[in-house]
């Protein structure tokens, strides 16, 4: 029998939760799944329908891909039903979201892709469910997986967590009573000092109100970008707004100072 690395997990999970229901436990499962890179990490189902849905003549790979979609959504269902039949669903909280970005220049609508900074790299679908969560519910408050645990804490009962912790609890954004998130710090950054994917090198971003601040360890420049009115990044605004630039710079050094973040080192062997 063909072994499916999405319905073996989905399959385990799914014996997890029944054994902790089993034995009146309580539990926290994370079911992470892997992408399809040839037909054999696929479903024959999958496999048939990414053919027929994917226009063109694509590579093998995308097709793959396609039908790692499906299975995850043909899977995600396997987990929905078995919290049905085991009776929890009144008091199950379910979080889905992805890993970030597609790789190069494949989030429709968005610039930049997997490896970057730009809202192609970063933005990912979040979809929470659960008991008194409004069904249809769109919440703006920016977000990240940092506020997972600080979330869950807080419908668990629990009252403190380590000081640790940066996230803040998505809770009352959720139930509609607020759109902001009280976090440990007032900023909100993205660091990643890393080469990736023919990216444009190490860079750090810091997010306040519309705006965004990216800065490049490479060129040693900042581009800011007002995400309200420009989602697309396409209009870097730095040069026009000194001041701003120069207050989020700081912010974002003393950030990062604060949190103990690596950053990127100059390579002194000449590669």
């Amino acid at each position: 029998t063909q072994q499916i690395p999405a319905y073996d997990i989905t399959g385990k999970g799914n014996d997890f939760m029944k054994s902790c229901v089993d034995n009146g436990e309580p539990f926290f499962l994370q079911i992470s799944h892997y992408i399809a890179e040839s037909e054999s990490g696929a479903s024959e189902t999958a496999w048939n329908l990414a053919h027929e849905q994917v226009p063109g003549r694509p590579r093998a790979r995308t097709i793959a891909m396609a039908a790692a979609m499906l299975d995850v959504d043909i899977t995600l269902g396997l987990v929905l039903d078995a919290i049905e039949e085991l009776g929890i669903k009144d008091n199950t909280y379910l979080i889905y979201s992805s890993d970030h970005g597609n790789p190069g220049e494949n989030n429709a609508h968005l610039s930049g892709g997997k490896g970057s900074l730009n809202e192609g790299g970063v933005r990912v679908p979040m979809m929470i469910a659960g008991p008194s969560i409004s069904g249809g519910t769109v919440v703006n408050t920016r977000a990240a997986a940092w506020d997972f645990a600080p979330t869950l804490a807080e419908l668990s009962g629990i009252e403190t967590l380590p000081n640790s912790y940066e996230g803040g609890s998505l809770v009352g954004a959720l139930l509609g009573k607020s759109q902001s998130v009280q976090r440990k710090h007032d900023e909100f950054v993205l660091h990643f000092p890393h080469y990736e994917r023919g990216n444009r090198g190490p860079e750090t971003a810091i997010y306040e109100g519309d705006f965004k601040l990216v800065y490049n360890y490479e060129s040693q420049s900042s581009a800011l970008f007002n995400l309200k009115a420009d989602r697309l990044e396409e209009f870097d605004i730095a040069a026009g707004n000194p001041k701003i630039v120069e207050r989020m710079r700081q912010n974002m050094i003393e950030f990062l100072s604060r949190t103990g973040a690596k950053l990127p080192t100059k390579n002194t062997n000449g590669g």
